[in-house]
């Protein structure tokens, strides 16, 4: 196995708006989607975004949860140009 350089956060409840994890992303994906609606109404934030950002975390976890119990699942293709490689994870970093 080699060397791990990134992991899966699936996010918190708290840090839906900015940070790097899964529940930033559905969080992003739902503004980008309201907008091709033509929906121009701003998603809450701050607390009056809670529920809304512990159902984006929740979803983001589980999203983790789910990857970690079946890691063979998970092809990877890689191409940057020089290299290829095909093949399936043996292993995901949750951390």
């Amino acid at each position: 196995m080699g060397t791990v350089l990134d992991s899966l956060h699936g996010g918190n409840f708290d840090d839906a708006e900015t940070a790097d994890t899964i529940a930033a992303e559905i969080r992003q994906a739902l503004e980008q989607v309201r907008a091709a609606a033509g929906i121009t109404q701003p998603l809450p934030k701050g607390e009056s975004a809670q529920q809304m950002n512990i159902l984006f975390a929740a979803i983001g976890r589980g999203i983790v949860n789910h990857l970690k119990k079946h890691p063979n699942a998970i092809q990877v293709n890689v191409n940057d140009g020089v290299i290829s490689i095909d093949g399936y994870a043996t292993e995901i970093d949750v951390s």
